[in-house]
């Protein structure tokens, strides 16, 4: 590695297979035509990842992928977006994370998931020396890492949160449904988490959002980011909470929209921005994305980034 990353990320690296326009689903023996299957690059870290590349930011990448086909599409689209891999670990005993997406005529998202070798990342000597040169430690997918959710995520932010780096963590939905039990033991490490309304709800199993954001700051979180979809984010620090506007766009796809929403966020951070304006810089990369199939497709059009138009807005 010839310099210190800004932001080193720990997280889910996808190969994801999107079936757009689903008309009917097959029955039972019966065949559907569809036109294609595009394939993509997915997962919490390598979207997020791959946001933060695209603006310049120096970012390392922990993760793993299988020694197959779909692991060799995503390294090598990886590398392309200048993305470090030096700590990405090929398995030869799991699969590249895989997901399959079908999407309806109503833009309705429904999909299978294989966990695949995100099951077997895992955080030694090399990778704890590389974080701690870090600005900024971000956990993408949290719910989705089983060797590293629960009390090892903990440990690992406890032994970085006293190198004064800013930790962050972005939530997926938790299909186990164990949500405080896997974060109770690292909230009072965490500097800034993320997540949508639900799973804000569900993690702190409050039924009001303004209840759940009070709790997580009395367990320890500074600041909270809410994802809002297209009415834009919340953000709170100190208890107290800030709408942030959304960017009107056409969506086509709402996939990764989250992880470019936590791209934006971080970048606005290391820019030295406030609170407000890195939320509206991460609610225009979240809107960005919306607008082509695939988590990172539409950030062709990241080339028309203009810092100070969106931020007048």
């Amino acid at each position: 590695m010839n310099a210190n990353p800004d932001v080193t990320i720990l997280g889910t690296i996808v190969f994801d297979i999107f079936i757009p326009d689903v008309k009917k689903y097959p029955r039972k023996g019966e065949a559907v035509e569809i036109k294609s299957f595009p394939v993509f690059t997915g997962g919490c870290g390598s979207n997020t990842a791959i946001v933060l590349s695209k603006l310049g930011v120096r970012v390392s990448l922990i993760g793993a992928v299988g020694e197959d086909l779909f692991g060799k599409y995503v390294i090598d689209y990886l590398n392309e977006c200048k993305v470090n891999l030096e700590m990405v670990k090929v398995s030869k005993s799991e699969t590249t994370s895989t997901s399959i997406l079908l999407i309806n005529q109503k833009k309705e998202r429904s999909y299978f998931h294989s966990v695949g070798a995100n099951k077997v990342i895992k955080i030694g000597k090399n990778e704890l020396n590389v974080i701690k040169k870090s600005k900024i430690f971000h956990i993408g997918g949290v719910n989705l890492l089983p060797s590293i959710d629960g009390k090892p995520m903990a440990e690992i932010l406890k032994k970085i949160k006293s190198n004064n780096i800013i930790t962050s963590i972005d939530l997926a939905w938790d299909t186990k449904n164990l949500w405080m039990k896997n974060l109770k033991y690292s909230l009072p490490f965490i500097d800034i988490l993320m997540g949508n309304k639900n799973e804000i709800l569900n993690l702190t199993g409050e039924k009001n959002l303004k209840k759940a954001i009070k709790k997580l700051h009395q367990s320890g979180v500074r600041i909270v980011a809410v994802k809002l979809a297209e009415k834009g984010s919340l953000i709170s620090k100190d208890f107290l909470i800030e709408e942030i506007p959304p960017f009107k766009v056409n969506a086509l796809d709402t996939t990764g929209a989250g992880d470019a929403f936590a791209g934006g966020f971080l970048y606005g951070i290391l820019s030295g921005k406030n609170l407000y304006e890195s939320a509206l810089i991460g609610n225009y990369f979240g809107a960005i994305v919306t607008q082509d199939f695939g988590s990172t497709s539409a950030l062709q059009k990241i080339n028309q980034f203009n810092l100070n138009k969106i931020l007048s807005l």
